[in-house]
């Protein structure tokens, strides 16, 4: 969190290992190619839409 970019991301939760149940919150600008190469370790949030800039995350 609140780190500047100079793109416009979307929220995922991002799992380091796609095998563990552990993940964090991540900015993911959905047109670059580290994005399109480790879609499998994003996931989007249930109730947000795939393209919102921000979402409420029930904890």
């Amino acid at each position: 969190g609140g780190i500047t970019r100079e793109w416009v991301g979307v929220p995922r939760q991002f799992f380091e290992d796609p095998t563990n149940h552990q993940s964090r919150c991540a900015c993911v600008n959905l047109n670059t190619n580290d994005y399109k190469e480790n879609q499998g370790k994003f996931r989007e949030y249930p109730n947000c839409k795939k393209n919102s800039v921000s979402c409420h995350i029930a904890t």
